[in-house]
């Protein structure tokens, strides 16, 4: 029953980073966004207000502005992914460390790897 307490915090823990590390993820992400946005958006007020934008210009902001939405589309697909293969990598590992606490898990020849799985699954934290 201690072993599955200390898997269940093992769990409770990945999970936390993995939150953190998508949310991190997130936040830099719409930074990014926000710090261009900020850049280019003053830039282009003034410009538009001082000039009557030929036809050659404004088909070259649509094209920049259909490659940013790319961007934009881009950056939230990297972010999904990230926190899909997360979610995978979680997955994997609890299926690992059961295995091992069962024995029947590759190279574990009948001992629990406990600590060897608890170091993998997060490696940043202190054993309990």
């Amino acid at each position: 029953m201690d072993n599955n307490r200390h898997l269940d915090n093992i769990i409770a823990k990945v999970k936390a980073q993995q939150e953190e590390v998508a949310q991190n993820s997130e936040a830099e992400a719409k930074a990014l966004y926000q710090t261009r946005t900020a850049t280019w958006r003053p830039l282009l007020l003034k410009l538009s207000s001082r000039v009557s934008w030929p036809s050659r210009t404004q088909d070259k902001l649509l094209e920049l502005s259909k490659a940013l939405q790319q961007v934009r589309d881009g950056r939230a697909q990297l972010l999904h992914d990230c926190q899909e293969l997360l979610s995978m990598k979680l997955a994997l590992d609890v299926e690992l460390t059961s295995s091992c606490r069962l024995g029947r898990g590759p190279g574990c020849q009948g001992r629990c790897l406990e600590k060897q799985a608890h170091q993998a699954l997060s490696p940043g934290l202190d054993p309990q």
